[in-house]
């Protein structure tokens, strides 16, 4: 099974646009309004839940958690915004669901036969011949999924962020709390372990590539946030919080997502190593 950027991307930008809409309602007094929308998200996942898989609450847990829903997406962005370290608390949950499904089957085994179940009645609705996957291909996505997830929630989080900061912390609009600019993000130096950790998983044999794979997401999802911090900093500092900036990087991610996640990764990793954020910003201070 292969990984498509596109698919993050576009799981990541409803996100993003769901988030922002809550964020916005919430931050400006209007909870009621915010509690409405993630519940209106959370209701397929519990329907799902309680209609075919009753007897799995680690199921549902991780439906809700690992990136199907904007429920994390919003919850990663409002805990980004207190620091890194709070972003990981996010990430816990859903983390620790989707390597118990994958761990044991009889969590996950629902899960499979669901997906199997609505691909079938695809088929037979398309009347087309399709070649649906196997079991052991369906375990394989189920695997990945955690570092799909943070990877798309990461991204999600790193475009809300960068909007309502793309200023002074409030953005144009004006927020009963305001929060903090994305530039302004701090970042631990371990995850880069994560990447040469990836790396030697890749090159240990076959058996390993799932666990790289998801770790090379997971890991390459901090670097897309710290890219994102990079592009805050020029917009903040070099181009004045325009606007226009902000289409154009819509624009390339939206066109070019390859290039778009390619080149912000890049960025991130030259910013641990070369502190571009300090360069451009000295009042930021050393490697935030």
């Amino acid at each position: 099974m292969s990984f498509a950027p596109e698919i993050v991307f576009v799981q990541a930008m409803f996100k993003a646009i769901f988030a922002l809409f809550v964020a916005l309602a919430w931050v400006s007094g209007r909870k009621a309004l915010a509690g409405t929308l993630l519940a209106a998200a959370a209701l397929p996942a519990v329907l799902m839940l309680s209609v075919q898989m009753p007897q799995g609450s680690m199921a549902g847990m991780a439906l809700l958690w690992m990136g199907e829903f904007p429920l994390f997406a919003l919850g990663l962005c409002l805990t980004l915004s207190l620091g890194f370290t709070a972003g990981l608390y996010a990430l816990i949950p859903g983390l620790l669901a989707g390597i118990s499904l994958w761990l044991w089957s009889s969590l996950g085994n629902p899960l499979v036969e669901v997906q199997l179940q609505f691909l079938r009645e695809m088929a037979q609705k398309t009347g087309e011949a399709v070649n649906l996957p196997s079991r052991p291909e369906l375990w394989e996505s189920l695997a990945i999924q955690p570092g799909i997830s943070v990877a798309s929630g990461f991204l999600a989080a790193a475009f809300v962020l960068l909007w309502l900061g793309r200023k002074d912390g409030t953005g144009r609009i004006r927020l009963a709390h305001p929060i903090a600019p994305l530039a302004r993000l701090e970042f631990p130096e371990w995850p880069v372990w994560a990447v040469a950790a990836s790396l030697a998983l890749l090159l240990a044999g076959k058996s390993t590539q799932v666990w790289s794979v998801c770790l090379a997401l997971a890991s390459g999802s901090i670097y897309l946030v710290r890219g994102m911090s990079v592009w805050s900093t020029i917009s903040s500092d070099r181009l004045r919080g325009n606007i226009l900036w902000f289409l154009a990087l819509t624009g390339t991610a939206l066109f070019f997502p390859q290039l778009f996640l390619v080149s912000t990764v890049s960025i991130g990793l030259f910013d641990q190593w070369f502190l571009l954020r300090e360069r451009l910003n000295p009042s930021i201070g050393e490697n935030p």
